[in-house]
């Protein structure tokens, strides 16, 4: 089992606040496994097993529990005759109904430390927010970065991760047939489960086309207009630009894409029309797209925005008159701008790709990542090793 180590210090860090500790994600990204690391971790460090409860609602042995007025009962009649350090750890709440009433008044048991989780942004952001007035603290988790995939598949290729991604239960398989099989069921549970039985899905071919279509150009400014257009154009249906909208949103609740806007490096403004999307892992893409699409630098683009996200960078899409830079990322006072690219040995493409960064006119690093083994920095820019940058190994 990879530890993860900077989410374990982040629930430690909240053990004991008042606050409700939330980790969400996609499905079967690890969130099940983190939990019951962070048990283990409580009672390496003196807390009474018993003083620790955790439920995770997809088992089916819990299922009397997915009732609320049970839920808080249970929970009550487990800590009673307990003052104090108890630990209740809830994995996939958003099954349980009325769950944030549940959660509300269990929170008001000042025994209680709560940590819980889910795979619904709407559900976990949304609503916990306005019903608990703040009174939360979210962690997103990711799959396995390269780094976690290589701790666990030591010999695993960069290509093999652009194919297949961080899954771990997709890592831990040998035969690349019974990874796309896993990978496949994986993407159907998110549509057809978290999506089409908890959201209003008329036509579930739309929404299948429109996952393709946006997983097949990861890394390319949309818009809802045009992707409703295009979609039309292929189905010759009339699909409407607000289903489309709905169904995007969808898909960024269920943790499967990511939206990032873009900004005026001129006018200092955040642009909302036609944001850049990325997906939550290569192997999704891999089994959503076609087999003839190996765009590996929009997989590569994809991975440094997903490390960034892991390194807690505010993300945006750069936008310098016509130029654009793939990425400004900030964090606190901390800015870097990036680009993106598989190589830059081509004279012409390592032009292209360095001139958005000679543009801007401030002091803040700007770096170049590719899969190229010499160093061609240049103006101030350093080029780096895009593999470095995912292994943790370079610092921006």
């Amino acid at each position: 089992m990879i530890q993860r180590s900077k989410d374990l210090a982040w629930l430690k860090q909240w053990c004991g606040h008042d606050v409700i500790k939330i980790i969400t994600g996609v499905r079967r990204c690890g969130k099940s496994t983190l939990l019951l690391q962070y048990r283990e971790e409580l009672i390496r460090i003196g807390t009474p097993e018993s003083n620790i409860l955790f439920l995770n609602f997809e088992n089916y042995m819990h299922v009397q529990l997915r009732q609320p007025g049970a839920l808080h009962q249970y929970v009550l009649d487990y800590f009673n005759g307990r003052e104090s350090n108890c630990h209740l750890l809830l994995d996939e709440i958003q099954i349980v109904e009325q769950w944030e009433d549940v959660i509300n008044s269990l929170h008001l048991d000042k025994r209680l430390d709560i940590v819980l989780t889910g795979s619904n942004a709407n559900l976990l952001a949304s609503e916990l927010a306005t019903r608990l007035g703040g009174r939360t603290i979210q962690q997103m988790l990711l799959p396995f970065s390269l780094a976690e995939a290589r701790e666990l598949v030591p010999d695993l290729t960069l290509n093999d991760y652009f194919h297949f991604g961080g899954f771990p239960g997709v890592l831990q398989l040998s035969d690349e047939q019974q990874k796309l099989n896993l990978l496949d069921d994986l993407t159907d549970s998110i549509l057809f489960k978290d999506i089409l039985l908890r959201g209003n899905v008329a036509n579930p071919i739309t929404l299948q086309n429109l996952s393709r279509f946006l997983f097949d150009t990861v890394g390319n400014r949309s818009s809802v207009r045009k992707i409703t257009h295009t979609l039309n154009s292929m189905s010759g249906e009339k699909t409407r630009q607000e289903t489309i909208a709905k169904y995007i949103t969808y898909l960024e609740e269920a943790f499967l894409l990511y939206a990032v806007e873009r900004f005026d490096l001129r006018g200092r403004a955040i642009l909302s029309r036609e944001p850049k999307y990325y997906a939550i892992d290569p192997g999704i893409r891999t089994v959503l797209t076609s087999s003839s699409n190996q765009n590996l630098g929009s997989v590569l683009e994809n991975l440094v925005f997903l490390e960034l996200r892991r390194l807690d960078y505010r993300v945006f899409v750069g936008q310098q008159g016509d130029l654009e830079v793939d990425f400004i990322a900030e964090k606190g006072s901390h800015r870097i701008y990036i680009q993106v690219a598989m190589t830059i040995l081509d004279e012409q493409t390592a032009a292209r790709e360095f001139r958005p960064l000679q543009m801007i006119d401030d002091n803040y690093p700007k770096f170049v990542l590719t899969l190229d083994p010499f160093d061609m920095s240049r103006d101030g820019i350093i080029h780096g090793s895009a593999e470095k940058f995912l292994l943790g190994k370079l610092k921006l």
